[in-house]
């Protein structure tokens, strides 16, 4: 949380945090859309941010770069 901390009080307007854990639950599907539709709605939500602030941790092995999902949020 630090490091959010100091790179928003470096920005010049508002700054505000999309956590994706929070906006979509990775592990439950919705039953009612099929995985197209899924991946399309998240699409555009990841690309309707603008900006993206990739915290790596551990920075000489970092756990994002991992797995899959967080490497399809990047991309």
């Amino acid at each position: 949380v630090n490091i959010l901390i100091e790179w928003a009080s470096k920005q010049d307007q508002a700054t505000y945090f999309w956590i994706d854990t929070f906006c979509f639950n990775q592990h439950v599907k919705d039953s009612t859309s099929t995985v197209t539709q899924m991946l399309s709605v998240r699409r555009a939500t990841i690309e309707s941010i603008g900006q993206l602030l990739l915290i790596l941790s551990p920075w000489d092995d970092p756990i994002p770069l991992k797995r899959a999902w967080s490497l399809w949020e990047v991309h």
